[in-house]
């Protein structure tokens, strides 16, 4: 889909919320791109330790179709000076891995970062998805040839729906802190 790179119009400003609405295609059959919509409500927690964004997705053609919605996040986790040890996330309460490692797993909701010294942080989606994790890596030429640098992990939820024409579909990620 187009709604990744759209400029999206700001279409409230609250005390602790903001709302973003863009209308895009989907371009899963590439001759017959069809129009969608997409709502992002960012919140702000009440206690401030968190962020609540709502994404609610709406077919706007007149044919059913079934896109793979997805929301994409990379986040960076801090480091300790004085801890050696890598930080690490753990994928629904069962699987412990360095961010250097890779996850894919077709029912997941909830991951949690970990880094010695700092507070966790929480993501949780409202709905199961299929889920994948990946280090963010840099590559570089350096006088000993090519090193890889982490800089961040990225983690994508993508939700495989069938929409009939007007259907919406919305799911929640919260960050935690």
């Amino acid at each position: 889909s187009d709604l990744a790179l759209g400029w999206y119009i700001v279409e409230h400003i609250g005390s602790r919320e903001v709302h973003l609405a863009y209308t895009g295609h989907d371009w899963s059959v590439r001759h017959e791109p069809k129009p969608i919509s997409v709502l992002k409500i960012y919140r702000v927690l009440d206690d401030h330790r968190g962020l609540e964004v709502e994404y609610r997705w709406r077919n706007l053609s007149r044919k059913t179709f079934s896109p793979r919605l997805s929301v994409e996040l990379t986040l960076t986790p801090r480091i300790s000076y004085e801890v050696e040890k890598l930080p690490w996330y753990t994928v629904d309460d069962e699987f412990n891995k360095n961010v250097y490692e890779h996850h894919v797993s077709p029912w997941s909701r909830k991951i949690v970062l970990h880094s010695d010294g700092f507070n966790d942080v929480l993501i949780e989606n409202s709905k199961h998805s299929e889920l994948w994790i990946s280090p963010i890596t840099t590559l570089s030429r350096t006088e000993k040839g090519l090193r890889s640098e982490y800089q961040a992990l990225g983690i994508v939820f993508t939700h495989k729906v069938t929409l009939e024409p007007g259907e919406m579909f919305d799911t929640k990620i919260l960050l935690r802190w």
